[in-house]
C-alpha cells in the first residue's frame, strides 16, 4: 500500500512538472480552436449560463458543459478567467487518467507494470499536448478510463460469482460524466474491452457456471438498469433543459452537426471509410516510441497470455479496447489525432505489461534507474519543444504560409493589444465588438456578442460614449488605436468622443 501511495505521489509530481513546463512556455490560445471553449466558460463565469453556452457570434456550444463548468469554478479561485484556470481542468484530466492507469495496472498486472504504464502515458506527446489544451478531450479521457475500469471490474466480479454491481454502477456513472463532457460515445468506448469476455471463454475454455447464480444476476441486472436510467435521465434531462432555453438549434448543433454529422461526413464532406488509414498513422506516430512497444506487446500477449486469470483478462480487455477503438475511429470520416486520446490508457497498460516482462530479470534498483531515464528523456523532449523550439520559431522570419508557430505570435500580439486597451482606462462595459478575434475578448475579461457594422455605427451615433473594436475603420469615428499584426491583420479601437 505504501508503494502504491508513493507511486501515486510520484505520478502527480510528474504531471505537475509536465504542466509547469507548458505554463512556462509560450501560449497558443489561438491554436486548435481553443478560443470557443474558453468563451463558453466565460459565458458561465460572467453571465451565469450554466445550462447551455454560446460564443461571441451567438453560436451554440458544440459540446456539453462539464469543461466550461470546471473552468468557471477554478476562475472564481484565481480571480478571473486566467491561463491557470483555463488549463487546470485539463491537467486534472491527464493526472487523473495517469492515476487510473497506475492503480489498475498495479493491482492487476503488478507494481512495475502499473508504474511503466503510467510513465508511458505521462511521457507521451499526447499528454504533453493535452495537459495544456483548452478542449474537452483530457476530461473525456479520464471519465472513459474510469468507466472502462468499472466495466472490467464488473466483468471480473461476475467471473468469480459475485454480482459486480459496484463496477456496473461505476461504468454507467462515469460514462454519464463522459457524455456530459463531450459525447455519449464515451460509454461505447469504455465498453470496447468487453469482447474479451468471449475471447477468454473460447481461448481458455472457462465455464459459465459461476455466473448462473440467480441472486447475483438480479443484483447485476438491477445495477445496469439503474445506471441506464441515470445515463438517459441526466443526459436527456440536460438536453431537454438546454432545448427549452435555446430551442431546436441545440439539437441541430449537438446531435445533427456534431454527433450524427461527424459520424457520416467529414468537415470536407467525405463519407465513412475515406482516409481510414489516418487513424492508424496517428496512433503509430503520435505515441512513439510507445506505439511500437504496444504492438510488439500485443503480439506477445496473444502468443503467451498471463497465467493469472485476472491479469490475462486485463491484457485481453486492453487489446480489445485499443484495437476496437482504432477500428471504430477508422470508420468515422471525422479524423483528428486528439480523438484517439481515450484509447491511450489501454495502450499504456499494454506498454506497462510489456516493459515489466522485458525487465523482470533486472533488480528493483535497475528498474528505478530505467524509470528515471524515461522521465528524464520525456521531460527533456517536452522542454526542448515547448521552451526552445517553439519560442525560437516564433521569433524567426514568418514563412510564406501560416503555421502553428504563428499562433504563438498572434496570441502574444492580441494579449499585448488587450493590455494596451486596458491601460487607456476604458469602461469595458461600454465596449462594442464589431470584429476582432475571440481571444481579444478573453484577454479583456469580457464575453460580448459580435455586432454588425451597421449596429456599431448606430451606437457611435448615439449620445452615450462607446468604444468600438472592429477590423476596419468606421466613418465619422475617432480612431484611438490601430493595431497591425505580423501578417497584416488590422484591428481598430474607435470612439464617438
Amino acid at each position: 500500500m505504501r508503494g502504491l501511495l508513493a507511486a501515486s505521489l510520484g505520478v502527480l509530481v510528474l504531471v505537475g512538472v509536465v504542466f509547469a513546463i507548458r505554463l512556462a512556455g509560450p501560449w497558443k490560445l489561438m491554436d486548435l480552436d481553443q478560443e470557443r471553449p474558453v468563451q463558453y466558460a466565460m459565458d458561465v463565469y460572467l453571465h451565469g449560463r450554466w445550462v447551455v453556452q454560446t460564443d461571441s457570434t451567438g453560436d451554440i456550444a458544440s459540446k456539453p458543459p462539464v469543461y466550461p463548468w470546471l473552468v468557471a469554478i477554478t476562475s472564481h479561485g484565481t480571480g478571473g478567467v486566467t491561463r491557470l484556470s483555463v488549463y487546470l481542468p485539463t491537467a486534472i484530466g491527464i493526472a487523473g487518467t495517469a492515476l487510473v492507469v497506475l492503480h489498475l495496472g498495479w493491482r492487476v498486472l503488478g507494481p512495475w507494470a502499473g508504474v511503466f504504464a503510467a510513465l508511458s502515458f505521462c511521457c507521451s506527446t499526447w499528454a504533453f499536448k493535452m495537459v495544456h489544451l483548452a478542449r474537452t478531450d483530457p476530461l473525456f479521457c479520464l471519465f472513459v478510463a474510469l468507466a472502462a475500469s468499472g466495466a472490467f471490474l464488473a466483468w471480473q466480479a461476475r467471473r468469480q460469482g459475485r454480482s459486480g454491481a459496484g463496477g456496473a454502477l461505476a461504468f454507467w456513472g462515469f460514462g454519464t460524466l463522459a457524455g456530459l463532457t463531450k459525447s455519449p460515445l464515451g460509454l461505447v468506448i469504455a465498453s470496447l474491452g468487453l469482447p474479451a469476455a468471449w475471447w477468454g471463454r473460447r481461448a481458455d475454455g472457462e465455464s459459465t457456471e459461476q455466473q448462473a447464480d440467480r441472486a447475483g444476476r438480479r443484483v447485476w441486472l438491477a445495477a445496469h438498469l439503474t445506471g441506464l436510467v441515470l445515463f438517459v435521465g441526466v443526459l436527456g434531462g440536460w438536453l431537454l433543459w438546454a432545448r427549452a432555453i435555446e430551442g431546436d438549434r441545440v439539437l441541430d448543433k449537438l446531435l445533427g452537426q456534431e454527433l450524427i454529422g461527424h459520424a457520416v461526413r467529414s468537415d470536407a464532406g467525405d463519407p465513412p471509410l475515406i482516409g481510414f488509414w489516418k487513424t492508424w498513422v496517428y496512433f503509430l506516430t503520435r505515441f512513439l516510441p510507445w506505439s511500437i512497444v504496444a504492438i510488439v506487446g500485443t503480439v506477445a500477449i496473444v502468443r503467451a497470455p498471463a497465467g493469472d486469470a485476472r491479469a490475462r483478462g486485463l491484457e485481453r480487455f486492453c487489446i480489445c479496447w485499443l484495437f476496437g477503438g482504432l477500428v471504430m475511429f477508422s470508420i468515422f470520416p471525422h479524423q483528428r489525432p486528439d480523438l484517439l486520446l481515450p484509447l491511450i490508457p489501454a495502450a499504456a497498460l499494454i506498454v506497462g505489461r510489456t516493459l515489466a516482462r522485458w525487465t523482470r530479470s533486472l533488480s528493483g534498483r535497475v528498474r528505478v534507474v530505467l524509470a528515471g531515464l524515461v522521465v528524464a528523456v520525456g521531460l527533456s523532449a517536452e522542454a526542448g519543444i515547448y521552451l526552445v523550439a517553439e519560442p525560437r520559431g516564433a521569433t524567426s522570419q514568418p514563412p510564406d504560409g501560416p503555421t502553428r508557430v504563428d499562433k504563438i505570435v498572434r496570441t502574444k500580439e492580441i494579449r499585448d493589444l488587450a493590455r494596451t486597451i486596458e491601460a487607456l482606462g476604458i469602461d469595458r462595459g461600454r465596449l462594442v465588438f464589431a470584429g476582432g478575434p475571440p481571444a481579444l475578448q478573453i484577454f479583456l475579461g469580457v464575453k460580448e456578442p459580435i455586432v454588425r457594422l451597421e449596429e456599431a455605427r448606430t451606437r457611435l451615433a448615439g449620445d452615450a460614449q462607446v468604444w468600438v473594436i472592429s477590423e476596419e475603420p468606421i466613418e465619422g469615428a475617432s480612431v484611438l488605436l490601430e493595431h497591425e499584426g505580423a501578417r497584416g491583420e488590422r484591428i481598430y479601437l474607435q470612439t464617438n468622443r
